[in-house]
């Protein structure tokens, strides 16, 4: 607010005698000096207003808007946000922010058929280091588990759905499981400590073999095997290939003999997201290994010919 200085003495003497009357009203808010936090009884905190630059309310605003892409039970709530948010904020911020939330959001689909109250739960027994007891699960594949007591370890966003990956309990129990969140239909947190929660190092660990495509289904790296990925790239997609980190830990130089081409390697474990990369720019690609990549992209193609006829 501008003023005079009349204007911002008033002022302060008004926030000062909030503060004494807030002061006076232990029973219902607590405050934490060192925190520049107020606490309500039931545990919720508020926070004094607090300075933000141009630039941190557009991340903010930004992540409001694209949680209800991310989450789409969660549209609701971000519109609720936004909407409140949004009073505090110049219009042409805001515009900013559809713009790169525009922006952002259709090169990422993500299912729809998301529940919020599943995933909540997820986020409990995530945070909690508790046990999950699933009740229905939708069964696609073989390994698929109709229910099963099982520790969320880690959630992520892949193959434009969400997965957690854990511990089941029964079954085959004692081996890294991976549920789509969709796929839970019926589901409940217990009041049980995970057995072998997965936190610190071995948290990262697991984050990391998830970014290199961890399949824990497969034979191979279930022998402490990976897939170590030879590709010449060229044509078009050889200088996006040099502009992007496709999969950690690539290796990408110019062919010293074919000045066009790219020479690709990476070690995975899993083929599958690795697969659906080539297949984007297979006119541009040459698979070198390893023998099982090779075999899986004959093996589409085929198919694809097949039903051609």
């Amino acid at each position: 607010r501008r003023g005079s200085t009349a204007d911002a003495d008033s002022l302060r003497v008004k926030l000062g005698r909030d503060v004494i009357a807030l002061n006076e009203y232990q029973e219902v808010i607590q405050i934490e000096k060192k925190d520049k936090r107020y606490k309500l009884n039931d545990g919720f905190y508020f926070m004094r207003p607090i300075p933000i630059n141009k630039v941190e309310s557009l991340a903010m605003m930004t992540g409001v808007k694209l949680v209800s892409h991310f989450v789409p039970s969660y549209e609701k709530a971000s519109k609720s946000l936004w909407n409140q948010l949004q009073k505090q904020l110049p219009e042409s911020l805001l515009g900013e922010c559809l713009y790169l939330a525009e922006a952002i959001a259709p090169a990422i689909p993500v299912s729809q058929k998301l529940d919020s109250r599943i995933l909540e739960l997820i986020l409990d027994a995530l945070s909690r280091k508790k046990v999950l007891r699933v009740m229905q699960y939708e069964v696609v594949r073989d390994k698929d588990l109709a229910r099963c007591e099982f520790s969320p370890w880690l959630l992520y966003l892949k193959h434009h759905g969400w997965y957690v990956i854990g511990e089941v309990h029964e079954g085959e129990g004692g081996r890294p499981h991976i549920l789509r969140v969709d796929r839970i239909k019926l589901a409940e947190v217990l009041e049980e400590d995970q057995p072998h929660p997965c936190e610190g190092d071995a948290l990262e660990e697991l984050a990391e073999k998830v970014r290199l495509d961890y399949n824990p289904y497969d034979r191979h790296v279930l022998e402490g095997g990976a897939y170590h990925v030879k590709l010449k790239i060229g044509g078009t997609f050889a200088q996006a290939c040099m502009k992007t980190e496709w999969f950690p830990d690539e290796k990408k130089v110019w062919n010293s003999d074919e000045p066009d081409v790219v020479d690709y390697e990476a070690t995975l474990l899993g083929l599958e997201s690795m697969t659906l990369w080539i297949m984007r720019a297979l006119d541009c690609i040459e698979v070198l290994g390893p023998k099982e990549l090779r075999d899986e992209i004959d093996r589409r193609i085929k198919m694809y010919l097949d039903r051609r006829g």
